[in-house]
């Protein structure tokens, strides 16, 4: 049993034993075996009317317990404890070594790795070890003080710092105790226990998908437990939609002239990313200690990631509706999609859940590679500049040989060329008046009803070069000038599904790299 605590504080005793117990047991193990066994625990460590109490409300000692009582479920005749009574005040670490105590006086082989020398007295066999890993001493903790001739443990330590090159070693081998407790204790028949206990065998060809059932119950009850974070999600997309109706956009998404549009999209992609790196971007490290412990318990790495894909998934997509749904309410929509011909607020909906995915999973991808949750934060608010930067509304991105190219890993390039398709943003955000080339617009002219004429009103002679897209000239006449325009924003079908295509591409790498970094994780790494 690690250090760390390896229960999730928001669940309940019990829940955290069921849902241990799902994942360690074999497949064939029926629930009320698996409950029968979770009551057997709960009695054990005198913890059976604490099983409806969430484990962040339990004491220090208490959640020591809860760790144990998740190791004692599969009836383990070795138990290893690497620091139990760390950061307890001297009554806990004594409750928690006399229950360490009595579970190796009933048949199991306990060992606790300690600095704590309060209640070594407890122990059958103490085992010290000098800088080195050398062995100082092994035997009763009684006999321990009369070897290094201190009356307390805490001046054997000291002797150990005033005498760095003494050979504490040595001396224990050319003492007694060695040939009591060592030589002849080896050579002897190993005693039987008094109640054995038949170990079950680890789960370790459970079936990966019912692992996965289980994770995402798990991470859904723990969500749902939590009020504050459920808060959060809910009002995050709230504001952030609120926002973007601060833009005056008197045309809404139509019209011509339009800069606002621009603005509004703007405003709604950077929120999309937001949400969906914020979202994931601690949920793997946080948990590093349980996942490495579980690991060790037979988890797949696989199924692990997967259920935080899945269940963050759902949730960056309703967060995406509910912020286009705000951010777009009663503005005039494009009278076409680029797609869905009839639809376009569907459209729009579509891109920008697929957006906060995809942002979503390079938030993961974040979280599995960093080592600490201090990290976290810095590295989200570099990701959300960068795809601030590389939308290509802030300044034009078409042509720009680098960055452009650079932007293509960026999910808001493609997030915004997605919506902007919809929304016919080459042609909207014109001057009045200005008609561009099919090339510049991404659509053909229109023609007016009839005749087969273009309906706009020219302003380039039919025999003018076009504006370069991204440096804007003079045309016509009235010397109007046409804002620049990317291929990328070409209100057509196939330019729309490129757009989304491109972005489910880069999700589909970020989640391979993520779930890559997450099964290299092995037990006892924490890196």
């Amino acid at each position: 049993m690690p250090q760390d605590d390896i229960v999730h504080a928001q669940l309940t005793v019990r829940q955290a034993l069921r849902f241990a117990a799902e994942l360690r047991f074999p497949p064939d193990t029926s629930k009320s075996e698996r409950q029968r066994r979770i009551a057997e625990v709960l009695e054990e460590l005198a913890l059976t009317r604490h099983a409806n109490t969430r484990t962040s409300a339990m004491s220090g000692g208490q959640q020591k317990r809860v760790n144990v009582a998740l190791e004692l479920l599969t009836k383990p005749s070795l138990l290893f404890l690497d620091e139990p009574t760390s950061g307890l005040d001297p009554g806990l670490d004594k409750s928690v070594m006399e229950q360490m105590a009595e579970l190796a006086h009933d048949g199991r082989t306990i060992i606790v790795v300690t600095h704590s020398v309060a209640n070594l007295n407890l122990c059958d066999r103490l085992l010290v070890l000098v800088p080195g890993g050398k062995i100082a001493f092994f035997g009763p903790p009684e006999d321990g003080l009369r070897h290094f001739g201190q009356p307390g443990w805490a001046e054997v330590f000291q002797a150990f710092d005033a005498e760095p090159d003494r050979d504490w070693a040595g001396d224990y081998r050319r003492s007694p105790y060695c040939q009591r407790y060592i030589v002849a204790e080896m050579a002897a028949p190993a005693p039987a226990a008094a109640h054995p206990r038949a170990p079950v065998e680890p789960p370790a060809s459970r079936n990966r998908l019912a692992q996965l059932s289980t994770l995402c119950r798990r991470y859904l009850a723990v969500i749902a437990a939590d009020r504050g974070y459920l808060a959060v999600l809910a009002v995050m997309p709230i504001i952030l939609g609120v926002l973007a109706r601060f833009v005056p956009s008197p045309q809404g998404l139509t019209g011509r002239g339009n800069t606002d549009a621009e603005s509004v999209l703007l405003i709604l992609v950077i929120a999309a990313c937001f949400i969906g790196a914020a979202n994931a971007v601690r949920e793997l490290v946080k948990e590093r200690a349980i996942y490495t412990r579980e690991r060790a318990a037979g988890l797949s790495g696989g199924a692990y990631f997967f259920s935080k894909l899945l269940i963050l998934g759902v949730i960056s997509a309703l967060q995406a509706v509910v912020l286009v749904a705000l951010g777009l309410l009663g503005k005039k929509m494009p009278p076409t999609g680029s797609f869905l011909h009839h639809f376009p607020l569907v459209e729009f909906l579509l891109a920008m859940g697929v957006l906060a995915i995809v942002s979503m999973t390079l938030g993961l991808l974040i979280s599995a590679l960093v080592n600490s949750s201090d990290k976290t934060m810095p590295l989200l608010v570099v990701v959300v500049m960068f795809q601030v930067i590389l939308t290509g509304g802030i300044f034009p991105l078409a042509g720009k040989t680098g960055i452009e190219q650079v932007a293509w890993f960026s999910p808001s390039r493609w997030g915004f060329a997605a919506v902007a398709s919809t929304a016919n943003l080459n042609v909207i955000q014109q001057p009045p008046g200005l008609q561009l080339p099919a090339s510049k617009a991404g659509t053909g002219p229109a023609k007016s009803p009839g005749t087969g004429k273009s309906a706009g009103t020219p302003i380039a002679s039919s025999t003018a070069s076009p504006a370069p897209a991204a440096s804007p000239a003079a045309t016509g006449t009235a010397g109007l000038q046409a804002l620049p325009t990317d291929p990328l924003w070409a209100h057509k079908a196939s330019v729309w599904l490129k757009d989304v295509g491109a972005m489910i591409v880069l999700g589909l790498l970020f989640s391979l790299l993520g779930w890559w970094r997450v099964v290299r994780i092995k037990p006892g790494r924490r890196r």
